[in-house]
């Protein structure tokens, strides 16, 4: 038989797994407890730097991504999460616009 060269090797485990971060859960400007009666703008934004805005309204059938604020003329239910690579999604945050 032929000798061989040892080999050692070094193994470093984390006693703490590492999971993803969590995307900050969106927040609406101005707050849902605003009323009006006219028009709104709506704005919606994240703490979360580069994190993309979902969006939908009253029915949650159909999903937009936030690109700038959104006029509304009626009662409006917004429903909203805001997602990022290699993260994960943040909570889904509802808010309620009322025209009075």
């Amino acid at each position: 038989m032929i000798d061989s060269d040892e080999v050692i090797a070094t193994y470093t485990f984390s006693e703490t797994p590492q999971y993803p971060q969590k995307v900050k859960t969106p927040q609406f400007s101005p707050d849902s407890s605003y009323s009006f009666t006219d028009t709104i703008q709506i704005e919606i934004y994240t703490e979360t730097e580069g994190a993309t805005i979902v969006f939908s309204t009253n029915d949650r059938l159909l999903f937009h991504t936030y690109i700038s604020p959104i006029t509304i003329s009626n009662t409006v239910t917004f429903h909203a999460f805001a997602t990022n690579i290699d993260m994960d999604n943040s909570d889904e945050v509802t808010a309620t616009y009322i025209k009075s």
